[in-house]
Order: structure tokens, then sequence, then C-alpha cells
């Protein structure tokens, strides 16, 4: 069985093929479907907003934690 994403992804999607992004967004508004009004804004190719920093890529092996930090909470050793 589907999670409910899953569901609100595949009625997004289907919804956008079959209407528009325009007016699909529009049906879940005025249907309050916010879970498909999620999926259906995620899908979305937005322009960037100049209130928004761009979207910056970093390595694979980067870590999100911070420098020195490790995914146990502890500090690494760095070098001597």
């Amino acid at each position: 069985m589907p999670s409910e994403r899953e569901y609100h992804r595949a009625l997004a999607v289907s919804l956008m093929k079959s209407v528009g992004l325009d007016d699909a967004i529009d049906y879940a508004l005025r249907n309050q479907w916010q879970g498909v009004l999620a999926q259906l804004l995620s899908l979305a190719k937005l322009p960037p907003s100049p209130h928004r920093p761009p979207p910056t890529r970093r390595p694979e092996n980067q870590s999100t934690l911070g420098p020195g930090r490790s995914a146990c909470g502890g500090r690494m050793r760095g070098p001597a």
C-alpha cells in the first residue's frame, strides 16, 4: 500500500499531466488538497527568486555537520 505522500505525488503528477500545472494547482487549492498542492509545488520548475540564494552543490564527501564534527556528535581528530 502506498504511503500518503506517494499517493499525493501520484495524484499530483496525474492531475498535472491531465490539466497542466496552473489548473492542477488551482484544483488543489479549491479542494483544500494540501498534500497534493505541496507535491505540485515541489514538481514545479520555479524561476530563481531574487530573495533566495542560489543552490550550492557540495562535494559528496563533504560533511553537512560542520568542520571537525562527526556523525556520532564527537570531535574528529585533525592534523597534529
